[in-house]
């Protein structure tokens, strides 16, 4: 049976916890549900084409072959059988530094602590893994696994590394992590990489029903800094003082609702309606290590929004009125 190993490290505090909410190790089902978002990002473009365009039987093909490759429950699929999946997981690492509060005597008025918004509410405080530990993910491909199988989980560990993170606030750069096989440098060959990977979906000339790459993704490498915190940070001070912005260009409270939908939903100050709906928001931050230094990375992966909340404000779902729709979104890192 073929194997593959791939080397990461955390770069930021990892909000990764067991049942009781403690920080103790990385288990193989959350790796799996990050590798799951990335395939899924990455595949659409290659399923829509095999469907001809045909948005519904892509999504179809692409839950079939995630259930075949990642392994899925049993009785989903009437007519086939997909049980476990292709490949064995596991995970190795030593055993992990915590810390009981980060940032250290964290307020809202700082950057980290806007971007880990409840997490330093909950109580009890909970803990993080702190930067640094060193973990190994360890496949082992079952016969069946074809060699596009292979090669497919090997792309999406690229991504992961270069995007990626694990655990609470992993979209808003708490958790960040980094593969061996992804270090730079210079930021200039870390750009390259990162534009070489959303050619995955130049060809994607509509919104994705989901999370995926496409002719809307961008990103941004916002701040350099002489560390992950200090990147953290200073991205996070950029982005609570553009909300500040957008709410501030609208006179009247339900347009300064509709221009913050398109961060995500649920929204602190909307209706009751506005609480209870959910809806992630299109916007990733990412810490990377690059040279002696770090950098902070947004990606704006947008989809087909909430079909309830979209038909409020627009009378049609098409691209002109998304791009509209997320343009504030969009603008941050334009």
């Amino acid at each position: 049976m073929e194997t593959l190993t791939a080397t990461f490290k955390i770069v930021t505090p990892m909000f990764l916890g067991d049942a009781q909410q403690n920080a103790v190790d990385i288990r193989p089902p959350s790796v799996k549900g990050a590798l799951r978002f990335w395939w899924r990002a990455m595949m659409w473009g290659k399923v829509l084409q095999e469907a001809q365009n045909k948005p519904v039987q892509a999504l179809k093909n692409l839950h079939e072959q995630e259930a075949d490759l990642f392994g899925c429950s049993a009785g989903i699929y009437k007519e086939k059988h997909f049980g476990q999946a292709k490949f064995l997981l596991q995970v190795i690492h030593g055993e992990p530094t915590n810390e009981k509060s980060y940032p250290i005597k964290s307020t809202k008025s700082t950057g980290s602590a806007y971007l880990g918004y409840g997490l330093m509410e909950s109580k009890p405080p909970r803990n993080a893994m702190k930067e640094g530990l060193e973990f190994k993910l360890h496949f082992t491909f079952k016969p069946t696994a074809t060699k596009e199988d292979i090669e497919s989980i090997k792309q999406v560990l690229e991504v992961f590394g270069l995007f990626g993170g694990l655990g609470s606030r992993s979209r808003r750069a708490f958790g960040s992590i980094t593969s061996g096989d992804n270090i730079f440098d210079k930021k200039e060959a870390y750009e390259q990489k990162l534009a070489a990977i959303l050619t995955l979906g130049k060809n994607i000339t509509s919104y994705p029903p989901y999370a995926a790459f496409s002719s809307f993704t961008k990103y941004k490498v916002l701040f350099e800094a002489n560390s992950a915190r200090e990147a953290q940070e200073k991205a996070g001070n950029a982005y609570k003082n553009w909300r500040g912005q957008v709410k501030q260009k609208y006179e009247k409270q339900a347009d300064k609702i509709k221009s913050l939908l398109a961060f995500g939903i649920p929204l602190k100050g909307g209706t009751d309606q506005d609480k209870e709906a959910r809806f992630a928001s299109p916007l990733f931050f990412h810490i990377h290590p690059v040279g002696d230094k770090f950098v902070c990375v947004a990606l704006f992966l947008p989809s087909l929004f909430h079909p309830t909340y979209f038909k409020k404000y627009f009378k049609e779902t098409n691209n002109k009125s998304l791009t509209e729709f997320y343009k504030d979104v969009s603008d941050f890192i334009a």
